[in-house]
């Protein structure tokens, strides 16, 4: 398949994937403690990586994405889908990606949750685009990712070979969607994200009633299920 000929579905799932970078990334600790500097690093590494996705989205929904990094990033300064900050916090993720550096700035906690609002903001965009929508929120998304015909016959087609590892991580998706989105800087989830959250954590534990509050919980579940 040529780079430029890339399906849209191939774009959102490289979101979901590297949605996990600031889910990886960010210990409760972080937000109360001083980091390392090989903390930082990479904290900033999967930060860059999960940013120039959102590059890479557009890129494919133009039909212009490439192999080459220094050529994704020309293209990329291109595109009209960005805004003066997404486009610096993008253009400076493809600048460490191609000279990485210890020299990061103190407040990675501030780029973190910065990058974390980009990230999700262009991702939303991404999606309206994708599927002609005008979804205002992750919870009207979410419903028609659930409802969708692709994502009915996946399921279907999973639950037939008796797999439920594709099920489960379609619910992990979601679930570290309504946390990322729903968590403030002061490491805190908003009370309906909760909610939401902790249902979909009960879909995967055959509803044993775990019931989790704090972003470290949640982080530990998601990473443990994506093992």
């Amino acid at each position: 398949m040529s780079p430029n000929q890339i399906p849209l579905f191939e774009a959102e799932k490289e979101f979901f994937t590297r949605m996990v970078s600031f889910i990886v990334t960010l210990k409760y600790e972080y937000l109360k403690n001083d980091i390392s500097n090989d903390n930082k690093f990479f904290i900033k590494q999967q930060i860059s990586k999960a940013l120039i996705c959102c590059a890479n989205a557009f890129l494919i929904y133009e039909g212009s994405y490439h192999t080459s990094f220094n050529e994704r990033k020309s293209r990329f300064l291109d595109l009209p889908y960005f805004d003066s900050v997404s486009r610096y916090y993008i253009e400076d993720a493809f600048n460490f990606k191609l000279n990485p550096s210890y020299d990061i700035d103190d407040n990675i906690i501030d780029y973190y949750f910065s990058a974390r609002d980009i990230f999700l903001k262009q991702f939303l965009h991404f999606l309206n685009l994708m599927y002609n929508k005008n979804f205002q929120s992750w919870y009207h998304y979410l419903n028609s990712y659930f409802l969708s015909p692709r994502m009915i016959c996946l399921r279907m087609i999973h639950y037939i070979r008796l797999d439920k590892s594709y099920y489960n991580r379609i619910i992990l998706n979601t679930i570290q969607l309504i946390v990322l989105s729903g968590l403030s800087n002061s490491g805190k989830i908003d009370k309906l994200s909760i909610k939401l959250a902790n249902k979909q954590v009960n879909r995967i534990n055959n509803y044993k009633n775990n019931y989790f509050i704090k972003w470290s919980d949640f982080r530990n579940f998601i990473l443990l299920k994506r093992m």
